[in-house]
């Protein structure tokens, strides 16, 4: 959560978001022989949620669907609701199994000097 936590997300639609995620991780990790990326684990039933509504930050927006073309318009709400980050996570994940993307992207950054 913290490379999407970094992304501005807003006036993007979630499947070019992905991509600029996928970039990021792949752009990062270059010099390295294989990435790995790990999502937190996110329950309704949770301290940080607790933490954030007696602070009054858990304000946001549920998504309940995810779709590529979708245009994001508030992107710093949707992130402190549990729901949605789950929501999107399991969307990026499915906008990176596409294969061919996936290759394609990785081959930019093995030959990137």
């Amino acid at each position: 959560m913290a490379l999407l936590q970094r992304l501005i997300g807003q006036g993007q639609t979630f499947a070019h978001l992905a991509k600029i995620a996928l970039d990021l991780a792949l752009r990062e990790g270059r010099d390295s022989g294989s990435i790995n990326v790990v999502f937190d684990v996110y329950r309704e039933v949770f301290i940080k949620n607790a933490e954030r509504r007696k602070r009054g930050s858990d304000e946001g927006v549920r998504f309940k669907t995810f779709a590529s073309g979708h245009e994001i318009r508030q992107w710093r709400k949707l992130l402190p609701d549990p729901y949605s980050r789950s929501s999107l996570i399991r969307f990026l994940i499915e906008e990176w199994k596409d294969e061919k993307d996936r290759e394609h992207r990785q081959q930019d950054y093995l030959h990137d000097p």
